[in-house]
């Protein structure tokens, strides 16, 4: 392979939120859930991984993360007209569509049900892949000025805001994040992005049970980078 992984930087941004119509207020069946992407996307390979198959004719897709947090807000899926009870949504679009919503709330934190149902595996997200033809030196110097940037803005959130704020023009940075550099700031207090500095041959088991949600079989250690 030309590549070889480093890092996984993303532990998991994901949560069920439910919008406030189920009257319960448990996730059973006759409720209507959403999730965003298709059914081989990662919102369903994790959902399916948590909960199995019985939900599966409640459930319904939309485009992206962004019509899930209209479908939080509104408690309706515009495109069928369904009235929404638990939608599978991802920060920092939670964050805004909580402000929107006052009886929308956080119903599972996915990374904690990930780790409890794979006996405390994190769950790996976004990785760094180091094409072999780099340079050792320049790569491990990059590696450590990446994983003490990520601990500096979950220590302090002020310096992520300030980065993105760097880009002069706002609706440019939203463009590109998806919501303001407030909202992520806001967002991070609770590093609700999910962000951290995990090696990932050292988590090897954690990368081999997330891949195997995708039916993909379990890795070798030459493709790891070291």
């Amino acid at each position: 392979a030309p590549y070889k992984m480093a890092a996984t930087i993303t532990l998991g941004n994901f949560f069920i939120a439910a919008t406030g119509n189920d009257i319960d207020g448990e996730m059973n069946d006759g409720d209507t859930i959403v999730l965003f992407g298709n059914a081989n996307a990662v919102p369903s390979k994790i959902f399916h991984y948590l909960y199995g198959n019985g939900f599966d004719d409640s459930i319904e897709y939309v485009t992206n993360v962004a019509n899930a947090g209209a479908a939080l807000v509104s408690g309706t899926n515009v495109a069928t007209g369904s009235t929404v009870d638990y939608v599978f949504i991802a920060q920092p679009v939670l964050h805004k569509a909580l402000q929107n919503n006052s009886e929308a709330s956080i119903y599972v934190d996915v990374q904690e049900a990930y780790a409890e149902k794979s006996e405390g595996l994190p769950l790996m997200q976004a990785s760094i892949f180091i094409k072999n033809t780099a340079d050792k030196y320049v790569v491990d110097d990059l590696l450590d000025t990446l994983k003490a940037d990520i601990e500096a803005g979950i220590n302090n959130p002020e310096k992520i805001k300030a980065g993105i704020d760097q880009i002069e023009a706002s609706e440019i940075a939203i463009s590109k994040f998806g919501v303001d550099s407030a909202t992520i700031q806001a967002v991070m207090e609770t590093n609700g992005l999910g962000l951290g500095y995990v090696n990932a041959l050292e988590n090897k088991d954690a990368v081999d049970a997330y891949i195997a949600l995708f039916g993909m079989e379990s890795t070798l250690e030459e493709i790891y980078y070291e």
